[in-house]
């Protein structure tokens, strides 16, 4: 059953109160209650970044539907994001009926991507973060690079003072003593 999301809630509720009393009654409810903050996702806002973070979190939500094969509506529409309602409610149902354990995909097959698996996964969140430390690496690697690209060009090392190029110099040679250790 989809909403018709219109301006009166009224109607809405009432579409919804028998999954609405099933969750409250269901063993997880503040599981519910904290990840998915209908008021907040619900909401429209003049602000910015609260339009920004809200979008974030339909987004995750979203993905998360879909995973779990709970309709999620097309990105396409222009309404997106108030049909976004009866999927939130979906989802806060799953989540209140299941343990917080058995609610990420990664206990039944393979995720390759971090974003797949659950917001509070243990799993996605080590998978997250060695990601992050992997392209933070990278990316010391490249700035490393461009600077030995650079400091060989002979211009570039007449341009630094006699006091940048004794800084440089005892930088590097710490670094190098560090590496011999």
């Amino acid at each position: 059953m989809l909403p018709i999301m219109n301006s009166e809630t009224n109607k809405i509720s009432m579409a919804f109160s028998p999954m609405l009393a099933i969750i409250k009654e269901a063993p997880f409810i503040a599981d519910s209650e904290r990840l998915i903050d209908m008021k907040f996702l619900m909401r429209q806002s003049l602000s910015v970044e609260d339009n920004k973070r809200r979008d974030e979190e339909l987004i995750k939500w979203h993905h998360q539907a879909e995973l779990h094969d709970i309709w999620a509506p097309n990105f396409n529409d222009s309404k997106w994001r108030s049909w976004m309602f009866g999927t939130l409610l979906h989802l806060r149902l799953f989540i209140s009926k299941t343990k917080p354990e058995n609610r990420c995909q990664c206990r039944d097959r393979l995720i390759t991507t971090p974003n797949d698996h659950w917001p509070e996964c243990a799993r996605g969140e080590e998978f997250r973060t060695r990601i992050k430390n992997e392209t933070e690496k990278q990316n010391i690697r490249r700035v490393a690079q461009t600077f030995r690209d650079v400091s060989q060009r002979q211009e570039v090392l007449d341009a630094l003072t006699n006091e940048e190029l004794c800084t440089l110099h005892l930088r590097i040679t710490h670094a190098r003593s560090r590496r011999n250790l």
